[in-house]
């Protein structure tokens, strides 16, 4: 479970200095109106393009795991420690 943990910081590393990075090549005044007005928007509201931008990082992360985006969590995924909530294992 470490090497998980480890390998999903590392990621989630990637996604914040990505961002920041960005960040700070492209802040403007625009820039930073918009995304103050973004912070307060929650997922399911967003605009798909913008859903697109948070599902890029949401596919780096299935991968990791060694999923298929087509696969459907199931019970032999919670036998690799991947849990699903949809069985009775209880991991």
């Amino acid at each position: 479970m470490d090497k998980i943990r480890e390998g999903l910081a590392a990621l989630e590393h990637e996604q914040w200095a990505h961002w920041t990075k960005y960040m700070l090549y492209n802040s403007t005044d625009e820039n930073m109106i918009r995304w103050l007005k973004q912070v307060k928007i929650p997922y399911s509201e967003l605009s798909e393009k913008e859903k697109d931008s948070d599902r890029e990082w949401a596919d780096k992360v299935i991968d990791f795991l060694g999923l298929t985006i087509s696969e459907d969590i199931t019970t032999d995924n919670c036998k690799k420690g991947i849990c699903c909530s949809c069985c009775s294992y209880g991991c």
